[in-house]
């Protein structure tokens, strides 16, 4: 059964690209990016954010090891990442934002929306 639905991966997506291929409707997957305030030092390479601790890019073991007084774990949150949407919605009435490009939450909010919107639309 053919969708007629075409998906890209690994490819950026500019409003250009996008609209040359003449579509009936775009869904907006962006995600989010993180949040960082501008504080004084907080690009020391003592300062870490909390997705580096979590997904193991700056080495850490809560169970027997603190972090020293010395080193700076941020957690400001994360922004959603919506300016392709934005751009978007000026060229095409069906532009859709799914996931942290609409509302930064979980993986399965986002899967939720986009089932939502795939059935709905």
């Amino acid at each position: 059964m053919d969708s007629g639905i075409e998906i890209r991966l690994g490819q950026t997506a500019t409003t250009e690209i996008v609209m040359a291929l003449n579509p009936d409707a775009i869904f907006v997957a962006t995600g989010s990016e993180r949040l960082n305030l501008p504080i004084q030092g907080i690009n020391h390479n003592n300062v870490h954010h909390v997705l580096d601790v979590d997904t193991g890019r700056v080495d850490k073991d809560w169970q027997h090891t603190l972090l020293k007084a010395d080193s700076i774990v941020t957690a400001f949150g994360m922004k959603k990442n919506d300016s392709l949407f934005d751009e978007m919605k000026d060229y095409i009435p069906e532009v859709y934002a799914i996931g942290d490009c609409d509302l930064v939450s979980n993986i399965k909010c986002a899967n939720m929306m986009a089932f939502n919107y795939a059935v709905e639309c």
